[in-house]
């Protein structure tokens, strides 16, 4: 089953009959694009709104930057854990999502410090996909744009020199332009290259350390990912490879075809992981067409090995 050919006419019937262009290179007006390229941004330039989330380290909200809009992530650096390797953690975030320039990867304009405050600074995206089909306001068509764009973003880290691993890949982290065609990819707080877990594996160090309040597995030391779209591997403490960020990559797929919160009926997280481990997976519904069930249950097969790769599920 092949993403793009599954989705291809659906999308060029969508934008016949919405008359609008869902390539990933439109900006929307006042809103700095990935056009933009990434620096030292002096924090007197930015002006800080509501806030609109929280990401792995810290508040996130919308701001004005020289008359555009963006979002801007805040750390304070002396509160991140007090340890000297979750405040580096925070800055390799900084410095590995500047180097992932793609139209499917939320694009980071720079960085900016202010006394002990540290900010990201990104281009703006209304919605996050999850809110979004909780509000059951995109129809079949825009999400199967959204589908193809977050499977094109996947291709691009795994195919990256080195490999990027997202390891916390879920809806939460797939933001979506105000036309709800375009899906980005975003929150690389957790990612890691993939030589980087090999290292970690061998020396048996922790990598890319968390501080969050989201229930968690245990990566070589580390904490990492969200339960509802986490891989059985994962939940054991075993390595993290790119087949669990396929195993997420299911479960969102699973999402944009049923509209339906992943687990939602589990009232705690040790349910959801006795469930996954036990073999239970989330039901499909049987109207989905029978390539796309095949392919959710490809990549959900326990064997992590037997997933398909990034590549085979966007082609």
């Amino acid at each position: 089953m092949q993403i793009r050919e599954a989705c291809h006419q659906a999308i060029l019937q969508y934008e016949v009959e919405t008359k609008q262009d869902t390539s990933p290179s439109r900006d929307l007006p006042g809103v700095v694009s990935a056009s933009f390229e990434a620096t030292s941004i002096p924090f007197s330039k930015l002006q800080l709104g509501k806030s609109i989330g929280v990401g792995t380290f810290g508040q996130v909200w919308a701001a004005e930057y020289l008359g555009a809009t963006v979002a801007v992530k805040g750390a304070h650096l002396a509160s991140l854990v007090h340890t000297e390797q979750t405040r580096s953690a925070f800055l390799e975030e900084a410095k590995l999502h500047v180097t992932l320039r793609h139209p499917n990867i939320v694009h980071m304009l720079g960085v900016s410090f202010q006394d002990d405050n540290v900010y990201l600074v990104m281009e703006y995206m209304p919605s996050t996909l999850f809110e979004l089909l909780r509000q059951d306001k995109l129809s079949l068509k825009q999400r199967y744009a959204i589908l193809v764009g977050v499977c094109a973003g996947m291709y691009f880290l795994h195919s990256s020199d080195p490999p990027v691993l997202h390891r916390d890949l879920k809806s939460l982290n797939v933001l979506v332009d105000a036309y709800g065609t375009q899906g980005k990819l975003c929150d690389f707080g957790l990612a890691v290259f993939k030589s980087q877990v090999r290292t970690a594996i061998t020396s048996g160090k922790s990598i890319a350390p968390v501080a969050s309040a989201v229930p968690a597995a245990r990566v070589a030391g580390s904490v990492v990912g969200s339960y509802p779209w986490m891989a059985p591997e994962t939940m054991q403490a075993k390595p993290f490879t790119s087949a669990a960020d396929i195993f997420s990559l299911g479960v969102i797929i699973w999402e944009l075809l049923s509209g339906k919160e992943p687990w939602e009926h589990a009232r705690s997280a040790d349910i959801i992981r006795q469930e996954v481990l036990a073999g239970i997976r989330l039901a499909i519904p049987n109207e989905v067409h029978p390539g796309f069930q095949q392919l959710v249950q490809q990549c959900w097969n326990p064997d992590p090995s037997a997933r398909p790769s990034a590549k085979t599920v966007f082609d």
